[in-house]
């Protein structure tokens, strides 16, 4: 029992505790803590007190500069607050952040702060475990045709003669429903629309036609781009039940008028031809005549559902939560700022990566670079020739000379460094919230870093496409 407890104490992240109560930095003022080698920090001020505490970092432990830390639940950053909270931020490359207050009233405020170490070597995951090989290496997240080589967008149109749109998904998992999120594509003639959860006839595949739960969302109010609806419940008022969905449950999401025809386009993702996979087997739309024929296609809705409990569900690759009708394509080469793009991403597990993939243009030759936690530390380079490529959008997939183990919630990176003054092309999926990336590939540990030399930018509402090849994993000990 005394070796379990121990294990268990070795594994909780470092958790520290303190006050500040004036302005004198070093002194009541602030604290700071060391967080070389660590990859984020959890910060929560509680606590009566009046003033402005700002949030910074340092790697050199006397100059430093502001932090931008993200309120929870938030895809907004902040570097000050006025009041209570909490925050989170990745900080791989700092070796102190402080918390002071730079404006002071009165009172106290308390600080608690939560990192997790993270160091990596090759050959070693750290902690205890040990790692296996998977049958195949694996690529996360998933490389999926269609979406990851080249994305198509379309449009779901409701209008005269074809009145009702349906978006068929199997549920991912228990729980109550708050809402469909969906991008408006085009808007012609706005009305209200009516959007509704129906039940599967399991003969047909077609929505059953009887509307158990409802909002309706005003023309006036409909706008190209993301769109929020109220909360879907029996009554279409968001004070009704919400529905109960169990994992594995078929679901018709129907969007039609609620009263008067009009002509409104919604956000999809098409599939690219007839033998390519990109939708088949995930979901697919249904589009009915106003009379009395439903018609299928596989292609993808753009769209994310909310739980009561504030998730979005990740329901299948191609159901993805695009803010824009395209993907952010970035050219850039060894002179450009940034000149170097990629990928800031957390494993919640030890795993062995053998290699990356990425979606690209590459016109000039390139190398692609890991980045241990630290944020410089490269842990492996691969040169990439212009010539060993397609002329239209391939996906690339690139190996290590020694495959690299990666320790449990370390902040690592891979980056694509242009070598020459000749553009290549990189590709991002815009999203409005950091939160909508709970239902992408990947999820909301997965996003965007550039820099040009020095520090880090990131961006949590850009996922690039590109990603890792996995050949093991590590199983904890008990």
């Amino acid at each position: 029992m005394r070796k379990c407890l121990v294990a268990l104490f070795l594994l909780i992240p470092a958790i520290a505790s303190a006050q500040i109560s004036g302005t004198t930095c070093p002194g009541n003022g602030c604290i700071d803590l060391n967080v070389g080698g660590q990859g984020t920090i959890g910060i929560q001020i509680s606590g009566t007190w009046a003033g402005t505490i700002s949030f910074l970092g340092s790697i050199d432990n006397t100059n430093y500069a502001a932090v931008q830390v993200y309120p929870l639940n938030s895809s907004t950053s902040v570097t000050t607050t006025t009041g209570n909270g909490i925050w989170t931020a990745p900080i791989a490359g700092l070796s102190s952040v402080r918390v002071v207050f730079t404006i002071y009233t009165s009172g106290s405020a308390v600080v608690n702060r939560r990192t997790t170490s993270t160091k990596s070597r090759v050959g070693s995951g750290g902690g205890g475990g040990v790692f296996t090989a998977l049958p195949t290496s694996m690529y996360y997240p998933e490389i999926i045709a269609g979406v990851s080589n080249t994305v198509t967008l379309g449009q779901l149109r409701i209008q005269t003669g074809q009145t009702k749109q349906a978006a068929i998904i199997t549920i991912p998992k228990t729980g109550t429903l708050d809402k469909i999120e969906f991008r408006t594509d085009t808007i012609t003639t706005a009305q209200d629309v009516k959007i509704s959860f129906q039940a599967v006839d399991p003969a047909s595949g077609n929505p059953i036609g009887v509307v158990d739960q409802f909002v309706v969302v005003t023309g006036a109010s409909l706008a190209v781009g993301w769109q929020v609806p109220g909360l879907i419940t029996s009554d279409g008022t968001g004070s009704g039940s919400k529905r109960t969905v169990s994992a594995g449950d078929l679901l018709a999401i129907v969007f039609e008028f609620n009263a008067t025809l009009g002509d409104v386009r919604f956000t999809s993702i098409l599939k690219n031809s007839s033998t390519n996979l990109m939708a088949d087997g995930y979901q697919y739309v249904d589009s009915f005549d106003g009379v009395s024929t439903w018609t299928k296609s596989a292609n993808g809705f753009v769209g994310a559902l909310k739980y009561s409990d504030g998730s979005y569900a990740y329901v299948n690759p191609n159901m993805i939560p695009f803010s824009n009708n395209t993907t952010t394509a970035t050219a850039f080469n060894s002179g450009s700022s940034p000149n170097e793009r990629g990928l800031i991403f957390q494993f919640p597990f030890s795993v062995t990566v053998s290699g990356v993939w990425f979606l690209s243009t590459r016109a000039g030759d390139c190398q692609v670079k890991l980045y241990d936690t630290d944020g410089t530390t490269v842990l492996s380079t691969i040169s990439l020739d212009k010539d060993n490529t397609m002329a239209d959008t391939p996906v690339t997939i690139a190996y290590f000379s020694t495959p690299i183990n990666l320790t449990t919630n370390g902040t690592y990176r891979i980056s694509v460094v242009p070598t020459t003054v000749t553009n290549i092309t990189t590709y991002d999926i815009p999203f409005s919230t950091n939160a909508l990336m709970q239902a992408a590939l990947g999820g909301v540990n997965f996003f965007a870093t550039t820099r040009t030399g020095g520090a880090w930018t990131n961006n949590n509402l850009a996922k690039p496409l590109m990603g890792l090849v996995i050949s093991a994993i590590k199983a904890s000990t008990p």
